[in-house]
């Protein structure tokens, strides 16, 4: 999987985006959500256009399956939208931190749209109180380390792979 970040504008388009700001990478105060589709894209980074549509990025790599994090609940309905006008159900993988979020996904999808556990779901994985992974649920994305506790053990990737989730560890 590639990993990437969506948001959504103002105007409900899917974006590719990482940062909860604008700050960082164009220097200016505010939030994706707070821009139309058509202002956002006229910011440029270096002269060029710098934050992509979800729908052109799934179309420009038809091969490559895509994690992606939809990292705001006004971006869910947009990204999945998204995935299902171009039928790249079967190629991603969706995240977030939460678990709220999450469970909004794939009552939308159902288990045709693969998931990764939420944070509250890792924490019950690490403890051994997740018993059965929810449907769709694939994958267990976690931190070597959260704080000072050590998640990635291998206590952890077997009870994981016991249960059929694969287990990915952030960089």
């Amino acid at each position: 999987f590639l990993e990437t970040d969506t948001h959504a504008t103002a105007d409900g388009v899917a974006v590719v985006f990482h940062d909860d700001t604008l700050e960082r990478m164009f220097g200016r105060p505010g939030t994706v959500r707070d821009l139309r589709f058509a202002d956002l894209s006229a910011l440029r980074i270096g002269g060029a256009a710098a934050v992509p549509r979800l729908d052109e990025v799934l179309d420009a790599w038809p091969d490559i399956r895509f994690n992606i994090d939809v990292k705001v609940d006004d971006a869910v309905d947009p990204t999945l939208k998204v995935i299902s006008d171009v039928a790249a159900g079967d190629r991603v993988l969706l995240a977030a931190f939460s678990d709220r979020r999450l469970a909004r996904m794939r009552a939308a999808t159902g288990p045709s749209v693969a998931t990764s556990l939420g944070m509250r779901e890792v924490a019950r994985l690490w403890s051994g109180a997740l018993r059965t992974p929810p449907p769709g649920a694939v994958a267990a994305q976690i931190p070597p380390r959260y704080g000072r506790l050590r998640l990635a053990t291998p206590r952890l990737v077997r009870r994981a792979h016991r249960m059929g989730l694969q287990v990915h560890l952030w960089t």
